[in-house]
């Protein structure tokens, strides 16, 4: 649970790049997935934000919290929907994301 500079832990780049080896045998190793960057975002929200689905369920099953808020008060489901990833939205939504979470902005994620 190192982080660099920006306060991401390896989790973050690994679920950027969709490498769920990796991902699966840092959870192995007790990488906290509740953990936030400086700009509050999980590496849940890393993996919706780029679309991996894999990861986002493999996440979900470790306890990732789904419905964590970054500092501008995004969830997972806004990086998710923003970025038209369809499979990752109906999966937060299927295990209990909030559909009408406001971020910062007044904007839930399908607005």
């Amino acid at each position: 649970n190192v982080s660099d500079r920006s306060g991401q832990t390896p989790i973050f780049k690994y679920a950027n790049k969709g490498d769920i080896e990796a991902c699966q045998a840092l959870i192995n190793a007790g990488a906290d997935l509740n953990i936030k960057d400086y700009a509050g975002y999980t590496p849940l929200h890393e993996a919706c934000l780029v679309g991996e689905f894999e990861i986002v369920k493999l996440m979900i099953r470790y306890g990732a919290d789904i419905n964590a808020c970054a500092q501008n008060l995004d969830t997972p489901l806004h990086d998710a929907a923003e970025n038209c990833h369809i499979d990752v939205v109906e999966y937060l939504l299927a295990n209990g994301a909030i559909l009408n979470a406001k971020n910062n902005k007044g904007l839930t994620p399908i607005e």
